[in-house]
């Protein structure tokens, strides 16, 4: 399998497999018009016009799976991540966004799923990205929104952080003495490593980080 920049001619096979990859998400909502299931070529088309679209190709160059971003006032908004059903579960999800966020390096990325999508949500999770808001748009269909900052001095060493929960708090605090205190960035490269090392105690590091940031945790 090949990650690749989507080009136009590649829009309409994108868009049929959404409305195949979007077919468990309605199902979930139980609501077969979910927005990503009424949206047409010409939706599509203009995404394209300003933003990023990123395939990933299989040995025979059929269309697997698919990305899209498009970067506004310093965050770079990401969505409809959709994969084959039958090549679900694989890491072809998570190979995408990692891809979307180099190519595309931003101050800030956001993207959002349904809150009953568990498994989404898990893999954003697991990836850094923080919850940060919920919306409703109707009584079977409520959004949950999330995000991270790209701070790469927090992305190098939370894994050290983890290794060694208990000495988080002076971690944190020489981390960001001069990193610009970014407690949302340290929050989710904490939750992204304590998920990956089985570390069940990295909220109170992250409460730990927040307070020596002087940032909310109610936020």
């Amino acid at each position: 399998m090949q990650i690749k920049v989507a080009d136009k001619t590649d829009l309409n096979d994108i868009l049929e497999l959404q409305y195949l990859a979007y077919q468990s998400e309605a199902k979930i909502c139980n609501d077969p018009n979910i927005p990503p299931l009424t949206q047409t070529i010409e939706d599509v088309k203009t995404e394209f016009e300003k933003g990023t679209f990123l395939k990933a190709v299989d040995e025979g160059g059929n269309i697997v799976a698919s990305v899209r971003a498009l970067s506004e006032k310093g965050t770079l908004f990401i969505g409809k991540l959709i994969v084959h059903p039958d090549l679900q579960g694989q890491g072809i999800g998570t190979k995408l966004l990692n891809e979307i966020e180099r190519i595309c390096p931003s101050k800030r990325y956001e993207l959002f799923t349904s809150t009953k999508s568990e498994r989404n949500i898990k893999l954003y999770e697991r990836l850094g990205y923080i919850k940060y808001k919920e919306k409703t748009l109707n009584h079977d269909l409520k959004l949950i929104y999330l995000a991270k900052d790209n701070f790469s001095r927090v992305n190098t060493l939370c894994a050290i952080t983890c290794y060694s929960p208990r000495h988080y708090r002076s971690t944190a605090f020489l981390l960001f003495s001069g990193a610009g205190r970014s407690a949302l960035s340290f929050a989710a490269c904490l939750a992204a490593a304590a998920s990956f090392f089985g570390i069940d105690s990295f909220s109170g590091a992250v409460i730990a980080a927040a307070r020596v940031c002087n940032f909310s945790t109610s936020a």
